[in-house]
């Protein structure tokens, strides 16, 4: 095989890797703030998605205006959903889990009824295609990378520089001993489950346009975001990073090599690591 082959593979990858990465920290910021895994996490990239198709489809929205209204209003939505639902069970880390599980339910098969099963597909803002060295790079898909890296680093910088990121920062990892300092916890919360669901929404508003839309694709990303959390470290957000990049890699050059059964791959992986080192490869930052 030609060495063009396989950069357009790895291209391809950092286009998955970037995905994954930006489904994962927000999984991973929601999981250290209210310590619970949130399994509607996933509906929340699969709503945006949907939103977008409507509001540049259907209502004829500018594409850029309707990923900034959709990444908006998942973050929104995410607030209430932990201000009214998940606030009331912040004690109760059983009852929290299967309220997750019950919201995505809902959240599946309300949008399942309301536009059925069958895929949608947007059409592409970007049509160019750029070629490097060989290796043809799609605009739309340069775009994915760039967003990926782009929202990932800022998030990182808001983690670790802004007075609310350290405050999220201290409230996972000593949720009591922060609110002795004076911390709002319960503010922090809020503000943690928003831009952990705005991240879901800002990944499906990058990629939209490359796969097809239905109702299922919400629970199909949770499961790489659930490999990449374990892999990378229950907590961690540079695990997140580590693991996206990690499973991307694994998912791009094993579907372009063996095809299908590469996505058994990652579960090998997480086998491996929860029998060898159960804290994943990054542990808690």
């Amino acid at each position: 095989m030609e060495l063009s082959y396989f950069a357009q593979i790895a291209v391809n990858s950092l286009v998955l890797a970037s995905t994954y990465a930006l489904i994962a920290v927000g999984l991973t910021l929601v999981f250290g703030l209210m310590n619970v895994v949130n399994f509607a996490h996933g509906e929340f990239y699969m709503m945006g998605a949907f939103v977008l198709y409507y509001l540049t489809t259907g209502l004829g929205l500018n594409y850029l205006l309707s990923s900034v209204l959709v990444i908006g209003s998942m973050g929104f939505l995410g607030m209430g959903v932990e201000r009214f639902l998940f606030r009331r069970l912040r004690n109760d880390p059983s009852s929290m889990l299967i309220l997750a599980i019950a919201i995505s339910s809902i959240f599946q098969h309300s949008f399942l009824l309301i536009f059925g099963p069958d895929d949608r597909v947007l059409n592409p803002v970007l049509r160019g295609t750029i070629r490097i060295f060989g290796v043809s790079l799609s605009e739309a898909r340069l775009v994915v990378i760039i967003v990926g890296i782009v929202l990932i680093s800022a998030s990182a910088l808001f983690l670790r520089k802004s007075k609310i990121g350290m405050a999220m920062r201290a409230v996972a990892q000593d949720e009591e001993a922060s609110s002795l300092r004076g911390v709002n916890v319960s503010h922090i919360r809020l503000m943690g489950m928003g831009i952990g669901c705005s991240l879901a929404a800002a990944a499906s508003v990058a990629v939209v346009h490359l796969f097809t839309i239905n109702p299922y694709i919400g629970s199909q990303y949770l499961m790489k975001a659930f490999i990449i959390v374990i892999v990378g470290g229950l907590g961690s957000f540079s695990g997140s990073i580590l693991g996206g990049a990690l499973l991307g890699v694994l998912d791009g050059f094993g579907l372009a090599l063996i095809g299908y059964p590469a996505h058994i791959v990652g579960f090998v992986v997480v086998f491996l690591l929860l029998v060898f080192r159960r804290r994943g490869i990054w542990g808690h930052d």
